[in-house]
């Protein structure tokens, strides 16, 4: 799917693209990465002390693997301090010193780690502040004296490590804070404000609205791999499993528009008789409906969110040329109303 600006765009210049990789790392360094950071700059000195990558995951193996760039500059891994390598404790301590106690351990699922892996490179992940990046569902080693930082899915599961981590008297991490992928239901909100121990460690607990995938800046994915089966193969009957699905896309087509504070006028191709169509003729309608729903939420929880429409959302399934309309036709008549002065059908010869 690909987007861009239309006239009367809540942002930027009429007719500008918007990049989908740049919006996603921008909100995912900047609005959350870097709003828990009292103070960025000092992380800079950090990279001097800093091993590269494969010399992280030697040290702890159960660090999360970003498929991303993330060689540090030769200026870096040339320099004295850097030739002999340091046990990965004594990197944290002297991290921790150099920064007055910004440094932070990044904890994902297997989900939102897709989302930062697909916008944002390690190094850029590294001058935010973070030493450490981990799986949520993988065993951890307690590191009391540093801050966490959680970007996961707001999920009962995921909610439960959670509070395993930080509850008790001696939890995980100094501090937590918490940025949900998606809405997050009032039960699991309840869930973590009845343990007492958790409530005073969580320093921030907030819905980011982001679980889209770029792949390219004008193109993005929901990467849901079994949508094809689940809405149109023979499993399209089990109610369960469609509904679940059709969730799932709705949620991240939404939070792209959240991302790029647009209310887009949602457009789809319906079926000619919704009463008896199978179901998944209807794909496009309910798609449609739940991303609106979505969208709905969000003009009265997103700061700024635009409240009239400000671009264009169509929706098609897979029985629809989604090029033909958009391309030139290669026939004769085309050519003929291109090259000769042809009035309606007439064409007069002289």
């Amino acid at each position: 799917m690909s987007f861009s600006d239309s006239e009367g765009s809540a942002r930027g210049r009429p007719n500008e693209h918007k990049n989908f990789r740049m919006v996603g790392r921008d909100r995912l360094l900047y609005e959350m990465l870097k709003s828990t950071s009292a103070d960025s700059k000092a992380w800079k000195q950090v990279a001097k002390v800093m091993l590269h990558t494969s010399d992280l995951k030697r040290n702890n193996p159960k660090s999360v693997s970003m498929p991303v760039n993330s060689r540090i500059p030769a200026s870096v891994t040339s320099s004295p301090v850097c030739q002999q390598p340091l046990p990965f404790a004594q990197i944290l301590r002297h991290s921790k010193m150099l920064c007055g106690g910004c440094v932070k351990v990044l904890i994902m699922d297997k989900i939102t780690v897709k989302v930062m892996s697909s916008s944002c490179k390690m190094a850029d992940i590294t001058d935010q502040g973070i030493s450490l990046v981990e799986d949520l569902f993988r065993r951890r080693e307690p590191m009391p004296s540093l801050e966490a930082i959680y970007f996961i899915q707001p999920t009962k599961e995921n909610i439960v490590m959670f509070l395993s981590d930080m509850s008790g008297r001696e939890p995980l991490y100094k501090k937590a804070f918490v940025f949900f992928s998606g809405p997050v239901q009032k039960e699991l909100v309840n869930h973590i404000k009845s343990d007492m121990s958790v409530v005073p460690r969580i320093g921030a607990l907030r819905e980011m609205n982001l679980e889209f995938f770029p792949v390219e800046s004008q193109v993005f994915v929901t990467d849901h791999g079994m949508a094809l089966e689940e809405l149109y193969g023979e499993t399209s009957q089990n109610a369960r499993k469609f509904d679940a699905c059709m969730n799932t896309m709705a949620l991240r087509i939404a939070t792209v528009f959240a991302s790029l504070k647009e209310l887009p006028y949602v457009r789809y191709k319906t079926a000619k008789d919704p009463d008896t169509a199978a179901p998944h003729e209807l794909v496009p309608s309910k798609l449609a409906s739940a991303v609106w729903d979505y969208l709905t939420k969000y003009k009265s929880t997103i700061p700024n969110f635009p409240q009239k429409e400000s671009c264009e959302l169509l929706i098609l399934d897979r029985s629809v040329d989604q090029i033909a309309p958009v391309i030139h036709e290669w026939t004769y008549d085309a050519m003929c109303h291109d090259l000769l002065e042809v009035d309606g059908n007439k064409l007069v010869l002289e």
